[in-house]
């Protein structure tokens, strides 16, 4: 083989496991974990109860999005699953109630990476309030 046509070769390979290196998303065989705990307070603030919270809406975001990419309910004991990440950046967040806040909500938010295949990343409890 010419070195040109070496060259050539070398370098269209280079470039075609390059593009395949895949971005945070789903694809992939990590996973992130979790669960959602809520803190329920009586009407002159009192901490009356905390438990894990079944069917919590919880959401991810991929890499720098800023829209949600996915979202699941929690199961009966607050726990979710995203499955089948790719490595890369993620945020999971859930809504909790507000009383100083003027939508009424805020969010509450943890982000991790995800930095090898076969991965499973648990995220800290999720805080929510229950006015």
């Amino acid at each position: 083989m010419h070195t040109s046509l070496k060259i050539l070769f070398i370098t269209i390979l280079a470039l075609s496991i390059i593009g395949c290196r895949k971005e945070a998303g789903e694809g992939g065989n990590s996973s992130i974990t979790g669960k959602v705990k809520t803190m329920e307070y009586s009407n002159s603030g009192w901490l009356v109860g905390e438990y894990y919270t079944p069917e919590a809406r919880v959401y991810i975001m991929y890499g720098n999005n800023t829209i949600y990419d996915d979202d699941m309910r929690t199961h009966f004991d607050g726990s979710y699953q995203f499955d089948f990440l790719y490595p890369g950046s993620y945020t999971v967040y859930a809504y909790s109630q507000c009383d100083t806040c003027t939508s009424g909500t805020e969010v509450v938010m943890e982000t991790v990476e995800i930095t090898d295949k076969n991965q499973v990343v648990e995220v800290s409890d999720l805080i929510v309030n229950d006015l």
